[in-house]
């Protein structure tokens, strides 16, 4: 006989028990998101637009390493943002399925943001000691150049975990999305507000 202040079989049959209710899909919150993926693709193209044109600059005035290190630098950042938001796209009809299947293009948009700033943060490391090299090697190291240098390199964790936490966060969002997708295949409008 069980002691009932230690009989613990109700609370783990509730924890075993599978939810039946299905997350409603709020159509504005996927329309925010894709103005806002939108908004964030062009200003990551302005910047990376900004961070070639200076890398040209200092390519053709005295620096070709670092001209040239700036200009893959940013040309590599701009070419990753395409490839994590370009495949975006605008809604559909006002259909379930067609918003469901926007939200796994938001997930998986969102989760190829991650990996492409983790792929952004790796390059900035690398390009972050080509300059200390040349500007070690060069001798015209300045103590508020290094001061930046080290600042991106004690920064740089910080960002690499946001972007793995925004990885696992996505991958979370897509596996119920994919259930989601399974369960109201056929279905016209049932789940949106």
């Amino acid at each position: 006989m069980t002691d009932p202040d230690t009989d613990f079989s109700d609370i783990e049959a509730l924890w075993h028990q599978q939810s039946d209710t299905i997350p409603v899909i709020p159509v504005s919150r996927l329309r925010r998101s894709i103005l806002r993926a939108r908004l964030m693709l062009a200003l990551e193209m302005l910047v990376s637009a900004g961070g070639v044109i200076a890398g040209v600059w200092l390519m053709i005035t005295n620096a070709p390493v670092s001209g040239l290190a700036a200009v893959i630098y940013a040309a590599g950042c701009g070419g990753l943002s395409l490839w994590s938001r370009l495949r975006h796209v605008g809604m559909g009809d006002e259909a379930l399925m067609p918003h469901i299947d926007n939200a796994v293009k938001e997930a998986r948009g969102r989760l190829r943001g991650a990996q492409a700033g983790m792929g952004v943060c790796c390059a900035a490391l690398i390009f972050v000691a080509v300059m200390a090299f040349v500007t070690v090697l060069t001798g015209r190291e300045t103590g508020r150049g290094l001061v930046g240098m080290a600042l991106v390199c004690a920064l740089m964790p910080f960002f690499m975990l946001g972007s793995i936490r925004t990885m696992l966060r996505a991958k979370q969002e897509l596996s119920a999305l994919q259930m989601m997708r399974g369960e109201h295949a056929g279905q016209s409008r049932a789940g949106i507000d």
